[in-house]
C-alpha cells in the first residue's frame, strides 16, 4: 500500500548506509549511484516512506535501474551514443512526487539504455526495455507483459528495419520509442510502459495515428472500451494540425489486462484557458462534477503561472500543455489529466505556485513535504534565477480520491541537472 504522507523521521538515510557497503560493477554505475541515489533517498524520507521501504526502494534503484542508465555523460556529452527524450539528454531518468489528499507517492520514469544503443549493433535501443522489465519481474510479483507485447509488436520499429530505413530516421534528434515508469509503494512497485509511434511512421510511411489507435484496438475488443477509444481518436484527429510532433504516445500498466489502464497522450501549445478546457473535456464531450472540479485546479495553477515573466523578462506567448485520457476495460469512461511544461519557468515561481495551491486544498503536510524537497533541490542553485529544477506539473481529479497532483523535477549534479 502506498505510504500515507507523514513527517520525515530522523535517521541515517539509506544512501549513506548502503554506500559504505555496496559494490558497483563499473565506473559508470558508481557515478550514476553517487549522482541519483542520494537525491532519491532524501525524497523517500521526505515523502514519508517507512525505513524498510526506503532501503528496499534504494536497492531496487541500484539493482534494476542504474545498470540501464548508459554511460555517465562527460562534460561535453561526447561519450553518449544514445540521446534520450528525458531531461535534456543529460540523464535518461526523471523523478516525481504524486500528491493526493492522504498520501504521497514517489515515482521514476526511465528510458532504459543498452550497452550498444545507438550503434550499428543496436540502432533503436531495442533490447534494454525488455531486459529491464524482466529484471523488475524478479522484484515485483505479478508483472504482466501481455499488453506490452502487443503494443511493442504493433508500434515500434526494430533494428533490422531501422537499418534499411535509416535515411528516414537519422534526422530525429532523439529516437526514443519506449519509456518505463515506476510508482514506488511501501511494499510493491507499479510498472508502466510508454510507446511512441512517430519513428515507425517515419520509417514505414504509415500514419502515426493509424499505428497508435490500431494498436490500442488490438489489446481489448470489448464494445465499451472501443467506443471510448473511438471518441478519443476522433478528437485527436480533429485537432491534429495543432498537435506537437513526436509527442503523441500511449501508456499502459504492466499488469494483467483486467487490471491495467490505457492512457492516450497528446500535446499542444496553448495561450488561453478555453483551449485548455477544450483539451481537458475532449472538445466538450467529458462532463460531470469531477471534470469541472478537476479543471478548477488546472485553472488556478494556470492563473498562478501563466502571467509570470520568463527569463530575460520575456512575456509568455504560450504554454505547452500535454493531456492524457485514461480509461480501461473495467472503467471505460475517460478521465483527463493535464500537464504544464515548466522548463522555461523560474523555479521560485513554481515553488510558490505549488505552495499556494496546496494551501488552498488544505494540504498542510504536503506543503511541508514540498517545501522540504524544494530546499533539497535548492542546495546547488539559486531558485530566484534558475529554471533548472522543475520540468512538469500534472493535474487530475478522481471521483473517489479527489485531486491528484504530480510535481516533476530534474535532480542536479554539480553544475548541471542530471
Amino acid at each position: 500500500m502506498t505510504n500515507k504522507s507523514k513527517p520525515a523521521t530522523q535517521h541515517k538515510d539509506p544512501f549513506t548506509v548502503l554506500d559504505a557497503s555496496l559494490s558497483l560493477p563499473s565506473s559508470d554505475s558508481k557515478l550514476w549511484w553517487d549522482a541519483i541515489a542520494p537525491v532519491i533517498s532524501r525524497h523517500l524520507i521526505h515523502t514519508g516512506y517507512g525505513v524498510e521501504s526506503q532501503y528496499e526502494n534504494i536497492l531496487l534503484i541500484q539493482y534494476a535501474l542504474i545498470p540501464f542508465l548508459g554511460p555517465f555523460p562527460n562534460k561535453t556529452g561526447s561519450n553518449l551514443t544514445w540521446l534520450s527524450c528525458i531531461a535534456g539528454d543529460s540523464c535518461p531518468l526523471d523523478i516525481s512526487v504524486n500528491y493526493q489528499a492522504l498520501k504521497s507517492t514517489f515515482r521514476i520514469t526511465i528510458e532504459p539504455i543498452g550497452p550498444y544503443a545507438g550503434t550499428g549493433a543496436d540502432r533503436m535501443n531495442e533490447i534494454a526495455p525488455r531486459q529491464l522489465l524482466h529484471r523488475l519481474g524478479y522484484i515485483q510479483p505479478g508483472l504482466d507483459l501481455t499488453w506490452y507485447d502487443r503494443l511493442e509488436e504493433a508500434m515500434l520499429i526494430k533494428n533490422n528495419l531501422a537499418r534499411e530505413k535509416w535515411d528516414a530516421l537519422s534526422a530525429f534528434h532523439s529516437k526514443t520509442q519506449t519509456l518505463i515508469g515506476l510508482d514506488l509503494h511501501e511494499s510493491s512497485v507499479t510498472v508502466k510502459a510508454y510507446f511512441f509511434p512517430h519513428l515507425k511512421a517515419a520509417a514505414t510511411g504509415e500514419d502515426w495515428a493509424d499505428i497508435m489507435f490500431n494498436a490500442i484496438r488490438k489489446i481489448d475488443t470489448s464494445a465499451s472500451f472501443n467506443r471510448e477509444l473511438a471518441r478519443i481518436e476522433a478528437y485527436i484527429r480533429s485537432i491534429r494540425p495543432r498537435l506537437l510532433a513526436e509527442k503523441p504516445n500511449v501508456a499502459i500498466d504492466c499488469k494483467s489486462p483486467a487490471d491495467s489502464r490505457v492512457k492516450v497522450y497528446a500535446a499542444v501549445d496553448m495561450s488561453s484557458l478555453q483551449d485548455v478546457y477544450d483539451f481537458w473535456t475532449l472538445g466538450g464531450q467529458l462532463e460531470g462534477e469531477h471534470i469541472e472540479r478537476g479543471f478548477d485546479i488546472v485553472k488556478e495553477m494556470w492563473n498562478l503561472l501563466y502571467s509570470k515573466l520568463l527569463p530575460n523578462n520575456v512575456p509568455r506567448k504560450a504554454m505547452t500543455v500535454h493531456c492524457n485520457w485514461e480509461f480501461s476495460p473495467s472503467k471505460p469512461d475517460p478521465v483527463p489529466k493535464a500537464y504544464f511544461l515548466l522548463t522555461d519557468d523560474y523555479d521560485i515561481h513554481v515553488i510558490k505556485a505549488i505552495t499556494t495551491l496546496f494551501r488552498a486544498l488544505g494540504w498542510k503536510q504536503h506543503v511541508r513535504t514540498h517545501e522540504a524537497l524544494a530546499k533539497e533541490m535548492d542546495l546547488m542553485h539559486d531558485p530566484e534565477a534558475s529554471t533548472q529544477v522543475y520540468s512538469w506539473l500534472s493535474f487530475a481529479y478522481s471521483k473517489s480520491a479527489g485531486p491528484y497532483i504530480t510535481v516533476y523535477t530534474k535532480p542536479r549534479v554539480g553544475d548541471k541537472p542530471v
